[in-house]
C-alpha cells in the first residue's frame, strides 16, 4: 500500500502545475482561507521563463481563489506589456479603470 501511495505521489509531482494547484486547492479548502502568492524579481530571468511564470500564474488565478502579485521593474513591465500575451494577462483580472 505504501509503495502504491509513493508511486502516486511521484506521478503527481511530475506535473508541477497540477501538483501545485492540487496542493493549493487542498490548503484553501481545508483552512477556509485564501492564498497570496508573491513572485518577486520575475524580470531577472530570460524572456521564455518570464512568460512561463506569467502563464502559470494566470492558470492558477483562473482555477483557484488566489491572489498573485508579480514583481518586476517598471521598464521591464513596459517593454513586456507591448506583448499580446501580457496585454491579455492584464485585461483578464484588472479592469482598466479600476480604483486602486
Amino acid at each position: 500500500m505504501q509503495a502504491k501511495i509513493a508511486e502516486c505521489i511521484i506521478q503527481w509531482q511530475s506535473d508541477t502545475y497540477e501538483h501545485l494547484r492540487r496542493l493549493l486547492h487542498y490548503a484553501i479548502h481545508q483552512s477556509g482561507r485564501s492564498v497570496l502568492i508573491i513572485l518577486d524579481n520575475t524580470d531577472q530571468k530570460d524572456e521564455p521563463f518570464q512568460y512561463a511564470v506569467y502563464d502559470f500564474a494566470q492558470q492558477l488565478a483562473n482555477s483557484e481563489p488566489v491572489s498573485i502579485v508579480l514583481v518586476l521593474r517598471e521598464s521591464t513591465f513596459f517593454r513586456a506589456s507591448q506583448s499580446p500575451r501580457l496585454i491579455e494577462f492584464r485585461k483578464s483580472k484588472v479592469p482598466q479603470d479600476a480604483d486602486l
